[in-house]
Order: structure tokens, then C-alpha cells, then sequence
């Protein structure tokens, strides 16, 4: 059984499309929208094991530029 969760991202303003663009590259986000409100993308993200999701949190989308902190709901 794998690992998955639901990002709450928030973004520098007017970086919002750059950033998805970056995050439908990586196979772990399954999907990724644009909504409105306190944060600016909701992106779910599944992995094999809790390592794997872990590190792409850190490695990967933790990295990107313009992302903010974020939150992980699980």
C-alpha cells in the first residue's frame, strides 16, 4: 500500500502557473489545481512508502522556487 496526501501550497504572487508547470513534471503529483483563498495550489501526491513520500516532499517539491511553506494532509 502506498502513501498519499494532499498539498496545501502557497506561492510568491504571480508565480502560480510557473510553479504548476513544475509540479505536473514530477510522476508523484497526480494532479494540481489553481484555487483561491488562504493557499494558492492544491496538488495530491502519491508515492510507495512513506520514504519515497518523504523525500519527494523535500527533494523535489520542498525545492522548488517561489513555493512557500506548505502543508500536508494526510
Amino acid at each position: 500500500m502506498g502513501e498519499k496526501g494532499f498539498l496545501l501550497i502557497k506561492v510568491e504572487t504571480s508565480y502560480e502557473h510557473e510553479v504548476m508547470k513544475k509540479l505536473e513534471k514530477y510522476e508523484e503529483v497526480k494532479s494540481a489545481n489553481i484555487v483561491y483563498g488562504p493557499y494558492d495550489i492544491v496538488a495530491k501526491v502519491e508515492t510507495s512508502n512513506i520514504g519515497n513520500f518523504a523525500k519527494t516532499l523535500r527533494k523535489k517539491i520542498g525545492e522548488i522556487y517561489n513555493i512557500l511553506p506548505l502543508v500536508c494532509i494526510n
